[in-house]
């Protein structure tokens, strides 16, 4: 059951362009909510989902496509993408860093304990999808890579957002490996079978728009104890 709360959302409908209605993220953080557009930079918020507000534009952050935003504990990420415009998405810059924020309005690049930008070891892409467990890991499943066309199955986790293993162990169940490749699936965490459900997306050897295969399956791998994959 569906209820209407507000006529009135977040981007105003005269703000025009593929960049507005694109790629939006909505998170509850502390007593408010943030719409994300990272096909703007632009954040808005609301203490009631009807009102909303432009709060802030992410400094240094180049709008783009394909990235992913979800919350780990009370901070917000923006993680891959490539850049986009006015036009839509390019796939020139695919990127593997990510952004964060403690209150969607202040936004920072993810840096090591060295002070520079993060670049992490799994490939740059767009469209992958991300869980986080109830232990604060994060998992991020596939995508696609614009530099060499091709989707990806590969499944990463980090337990503080900078340090990143591959998961190349069988986990109990399925084997992450008998995933197919495949980008923007919809992707869902079950705590009671610690497992991670894959729907959807666009997969096959081809990723092209016109050759690309629309997924119509589900996918379900459990996941190992973290000890377990080092």
């Amino acid at each position: 059951s569906w209820q209407k709360v507000s006529d009135s959302g977040p981007v105003p409908k005269t703000l025009t362009g593929i960049g507005v209605a694109g790629h939006p993220h909505i998170f509850q953080i502390h007593n408010y909510f943030v719409f994300i557009s990272t096909l703007l930079g632009t954040v808005w918020k609301s203490d009631n989902l009807m009102e909303w507000q432009q709060w802030a534009s992410i400094s240094d952050f180049t709008p783009r496509c394909g990235s992913v935003s979800f919350k780990v504990k009370d901070t917000i990420y923006i993680a891959g993408g490539s850049r986009a415009g006015a036009s839509g998405c390019h796939y020139d810059s695919p990127a593997n860093d990510a952004w964060y924020s403690l209150d969607g309005k202040s936004w920072k690049i993810v840096k090591p304990a060295s002070g520079t930008a993060m670049n992490f070891p799994w490939m740059p892409r767009m469209w992958p999808c991300v869980v986080v467990d109830e232990e604060n890991v994060t998992w991020l499943v596939g995508g696609y890579n614009p530099d060499s066309n091709t989707n990806l199955k590969d499944v990463w986790f980090s337990k503080d957002m900078i340090n990143w293993d591959l998961l190349t162990e069988p986990a109990t169940g399925e084997e992450p490996g008998a995933l197919t490749f495949r980008h923007a699936p919809a992707c869902l965490y079950q705590k009671d079978s610690r497992s991670i459900l894959i729907a959807g997306g666009k997969g096959g050897a081809n990723p092209d728009n016109d050759s690309a295969s629309t997924m119509n399956d589900v996918l379900v791998f459990k996941l190992p104890a973290i000890n377990s994959t080092h």
